[in-house]
């Protein structure tokens, strides 16, 4: 008999926060272009793992937006990230380690 696996979202979510916390470790820093490249991960990982009108995808779009506001990049606009993170259902916008918040 042999133990069955744990779920893959579950190895994913740990994955996530983990990527989520490098982010704003890398943004307390000032180190904007390393913070965008796992942030980038992190939103891929969240939107492969979840689909895209997941809660963690808002979590992950919404640092994005944070790192690019204040590296004032003009690559991608943070307020349009930040409105797509928006239209995710019940998350307050503040920076997060990728657990869900509801209001």
């Amino acid at each position: 008999m042999s133990w069955p696996r744990a779920p893959r979202p579950r190895k994913a979510g740990h994955r996530l926060e983990t990527l989520n916390t490098e982010v704003l470790e890398l943004y307390n820093a000032g180190q904007y272009d390393r913070a965008v490249n796992v942030a980038t991960k992190a939103l891929h990982t969240a939107e492969t793992t979840h689909g895209p009108e997941h809660p963690d995808v808002a979590v992950s779009l919404n640092n994005l937006a944070l790192v690019y506001h204040a590296q004032a990049s003009s690559t991608w606009p943070s307020r349009s990230i930040s409105a797509r993170a928006g239209s995710c259902q019940n998350l307050r916008p503040e920076p997060s380690r990728g657990r869900h918040q509801p209001e």
